[in-house]
């Protein structure tokens, strides 16, 4: 009688259910699939039914299925957005004070020092682009849990191009320095822009109504 009563209740499988105590008046098997940790009491379908979301809060959700032709997008618009936004701070930099843009200010490891001006101002660049890229992650990553991910890939690649400007690897310990605080700050600002847009809460004014 019961497993038949299940299946009229809900679509999941039958071992998707479990029977556990919750609280005196909420006992009861659990549709883990359906309704997350929520009692359900047998016979009472139209309160099942009030917990299902409506059709149009689906899309609300992101998928989690593995999506290469996604990543490798995400991957060359976060590039892109790392790129575009050093240059503009560079050439905001440049303008003020009045030198000439060149690529050795984003490519050169050896241009990154505090002993030259040149040096201090594309450093500071390079730090103002990180919280610009922050808001990248935020437009168009928008899952904490992948941000760092995303970072550090952007700052891999960076590392190529350094290396492929220069024919060297770069081991000026200013240059990692650098890198290594943009990569924390762009890291935990995206993740807490993320955070805080994950956490918001769901509208649930297209809900239809149940007659109970």
């Amino acid at each position: 009688m019961l497993p038949s009563l299940r299946s009229r209740l809900c679509s999941c499988s039958p071992g998707s259910f479990t029977s556990r105590p919750v609280r005196p008046l909420f006992r009861g098997p659990v549709c883990q699939h359906c309704f997350g940790s929520l009692p359900v009491r047998p016979g009472h379908s139209r309160t099942l039914r009030s917990f299902c979301p409506p059709p149009g809060m689906a899309g609300q959700f992101r998928s989690y299925v593995w999506d290469p032709l996604l990543i490798l997008s995400q991957i060359v618009l976060m590039q892109t957005v790392y790129y575009g936004s050093l240059g503009l701070w560079l050439a905001l930099v440049d303008a003020l004070v009045r030198s000439t843009p060149s690529l050795d200010q984003v490519f050169d490891a050896e241009m990154l020092g505090f002993s030259t001006p040149p040096g201090r101002l594309s450093m500071m660049s390079f730090i103002l682009n990180a919280l610009t890229c922050a808001l990248g992650l935020l437009y168009f990553i928008r899952r904490g849990k992948q941000c760092l991910d995303f970072t550090v890939t952007v700052h891999f690649f960076h590392l190529l191009g350094c290396w492929f400007y220069s024919s060297r690897f770069p081991s000026a310990l200013t240059w990692w320095l650098v890198q290594a605080v943009c990569i924390a700050l762009m890291a935990v600002i995206g993740e807490y822009l993320c955070m805080r847009t994950e956490l918001k809460e769901i509208p649930l004014n297209s809900a239809p109504k149940s007659n109970v």
